[in-house]
């Protein structure tokens, strides 16, 4: 029989395992993301290059 605590146990790995996939993930894009904002042509409403 699982008890509460280990349900809870289990959820809260689960959710750490979560939030360290998703600073993965925005780990992986920040380059692009600043690539794209320091274009000079991602002004808005855009300027002639």
């Amino acid at each position: 029989m699982i008890t509460a605590e280990q349900t809870i146990l289990a959820i809260s790995h689960i959710e750490a395992d979560i939030a360290h996939d998703g600073q993965e993930a925005i780990d992986a894009l920040e380059p692009s993301i600043l690539s794209i904002s320091t274009y000079p042509c991602a002004e808005i409403p855009p300027r002639t290059c």
